[in-house]
């Protein structure tokens, strides 16, 4: 019951908005809520393992808590926001131990239903999407203003379900490319490790997906994967020769689908990078907007040295700069909560890189082992987008599928300790009542 629970929250949270809460909270996925809970519980009760990967991770939100102690302190009031914020992503990072506490419930047939459901929300909302943007056309430039889930592939994300109804929180555009290529990533790594053509046609669904998001962090972060996976597997030269090649259909294409088409745009990202009019709103494949938040927060540290060393304070930028974040998670915690937190960051993604960088070089699990290697071809992509882009490791539509996919694989190759005797047990129970 308790895995199947998980499995549900990884399953259905890209399909449904968040619902209002007070305390001037955005709101939250009821089953993110839920969950959080029933982890709590299982880290009280001493029922889960944590391992290298979730102990650096803890004492990285531990220096995220004391920060925001000193913030609160400095300041002489406490955000509440920040500091609920704080335990809600260290729930997101224990699906990891929740994974491996169930490894007898999550067998590959469960890995495969909840990464096919995320699949299907790509398709079936992409769909829709393409839909509109072929049979509805509209202008270029409204098109690369707007955030409107009909011709972008955002679903019912940054949506908030309150008493009145449906109303928009945010953009999520950036996350959601960096989740598709993510998926593309991993169904690109399945065809090349299982050798089915069902998977080659699932990876070219996601890629197209990802275009449909306008997301340049997410075309970015399945440039990086695809030439990951091509180094690791063909080695350096020959990733060269076909990255120069596809670097000229992709550039084709952008010439083909974005320059000069007033009204009809197809593949959206394409046709915004490359048309010309709007090349003075971009800072290199960056906003220009954020580049101006980074500066005034280096104006403050010049002024503030010190800064670099204690933060400001855990979810104070609002009171220090005037504006609520620098919108990249590397930043962020650098201005916040000083250098030390930034390293043990910058640890964990390493940690990340290390555990999923698997060598599927045997029959033994090779499934897990592939879905592995796509998230390890994500991972300086989704790196990248923390840095330039937002916050895409702590994303609450993306950690479900991310954390909880990993967990299980990690299990599945031994790459965690032993449960205990009752976890097993459990797990075997589970196991035999299938989904």
């Amino acid at each position: 019951m308790i895995a199947g629970l998980y499995l549900v929250y990884g399953m259905t949270t890209i399909y449904v908005p968040k619902v209002s809460v007070p305390f001037e909270l955005s709101g939250i996925y009821v089953m993110e809520a839920v969950c959080a809970v029933v982890s709590g519980v299982l880290f009280l009760r001493n029922e889960v393992a944590l391992d290298g990967l979730l102990r650096l991770y803890c004492v990285y939100l531990g220096l995220s808590l004391l920060s925001w102690a000193h913030g609160a302190i400095a300041i002489g009031s406490a955000n509440w926001k920040s500091l609920f914020l704080i335990f809600k992503f260290g729930s997101f990072a224990f699906l990891i131990a929740v994974g491996r506490r169930y490894q007898g419930f999550f067998s590959e047939r469960v890995v495969r239903l909840l990464l096919g459901s995320q699949a299907v929300f790509v398709i079936v909302f992409g769909g829709y999407v393409l839909w509109n943007t072929l049979m509805t056309p509209i202008p270029v430039d409204v098109l690369a203003a707007g955030y409107e889930r009909d011709y972008r592939l955002v679903g019912l994300t940054g949506q908030v379900l309150a008493a009145d109804g449906l109303s928009q929180i945010g953009p999520t555009s950036v996350q959601m490319g960096v989740y598709t290529a993510l998926l593309a990533l991993i169904g690109f790594s399945l065809a090349r490790y299982l050798r089915r053509r069902r998977y080659v046609v699932l990876a070219g669904l996601m890629l197209i997906g990802t275009l449909l998001t306008y997301s340049r962090s997410g075309l970015l972060a399945l440039g990086m994967g695809l030439a990951t996976l091509g180094v690791s597997d063909f080695g350096l030269r020959r990733s060269v020769k076909w990255l120069m090649v596809v670097s000229g259909v992709i550039t084709a294409l952008m010439m083909l689908l974005g320059v000069g088409m007033e009204e009809f745009v197809a593949f959206g990202t394409l046709a915004k990078l490359a048309d010309p009019r709007y090349a003075g709103s971009y800072w290199g494949l960056v906003d220009a907007r954020r580049p101006l938040l980074w500066g005034e927060a280096i104006d403050y540290v010049t002024e503030h040295p010190f800064v670099l060393v204690v933060g400001t304070g855990y979810g104070t930028t609002e009171n220090r700069l005037g504006f609520g974040t620098l919108e990249s998670l590397v930043f962020d915690t650098l201005f916040e909560s000083g250098v030390v937190t930034l390293v043990f960051l910058l640890l964990f993604f390493l940690m990340l890189w290390r555990v999923t960088g698997v060598q599927v070089t045997s029959d033994a699990d090779r499934f897990h082992k592939a879905v592995l290697r796509g998230i390890h071809a994500g991972i300086p992509g989704i790196f990248v987008s923390s840095l330039v882009g937002g916050n895409t490791l702590q994303t609450d539509f993306i950690a479900p599928m991310f954390y909880l996919t990993l967990g299980m694989c990690l299990s599945r190759i031994g790459e965690s300790p032993a449960p205990s005797k009752t976890a097993a047990a459990t797990s075997s129970a589970f196991g035999s009542q299938g989904v």
